[in-house]
């Protein structure tokens, strides 16, 4: 038997999984205890593993995914803080560490970018430039307009404490 809380969660899960179909799913719904609450907000020291789909404006060629993957391996990347997210943080440049990437070419426009990196990199603007609000991105590295398509956190590498 499901209590008060667990039922609304429940709703509030199917709601959300039939409004945003295609787009977003959310899984395993529960509620956060303080101690979540204090972890996640350490999240942003940790390191997160992410996987995103570019699509890209031309064709690229093998020599441009390895040249990205080159610029941004134990890369050093500056971010002014994005357009789309500027009415609600500071309008701060922050600087976040890329520890790895990985491209795999899925069609001529199009490749998978696997990025260990450090929490806090906005990975949408790393890969579109955001109007040159982040620097080196992957549009400017091989001077293309690049597009996220999706965007999936792989894992994030909680700092044990």
């Amino acid at each position: 038997m499901l209590g008060c809380w667990e039922r609304e969660l429940q709703s509030l899960t199917e709601l959300v999984n039939k409004q945003a179909r295609g787009k977003v799913e959310v899984l395993n719904l529960r509620s956060a205890s303080k101690d979540d609450v204090r972890r996640l907000k350490k999240a942003e020291a940790s390191a997160k593993i992410y996987k995103v789909l570019i699509d890209f404006d031309r064709d690229v060629s093998d020599e441009e995914l390895e040249t990205i993957k080159k610029a941004l391996a134990k890369a050093v990347i500056r971010q002014q803080t994005p357009l789309r997210v500027l009415h609600r943080r500071a309008d701060l440049v922050r600087e976040k560490y890329i520890y790895e990437a990985h491209l795999k070419r899925l069609a001529p426009n199009r490749a998978e970018m696997k990025i260990r990196c450090q929490g806090g990199l906005y990975i949408k603007e790393l890969v579109s430039g955001d109007e040159g609000r982040t620097d080196p991105s992957v549009a400017t590295i091989i001077n293309v307009e690049a597009t996220p398509v999706e965007l999936d956190v792989l894992k994030v590498i909680m700092e044990k404490s």
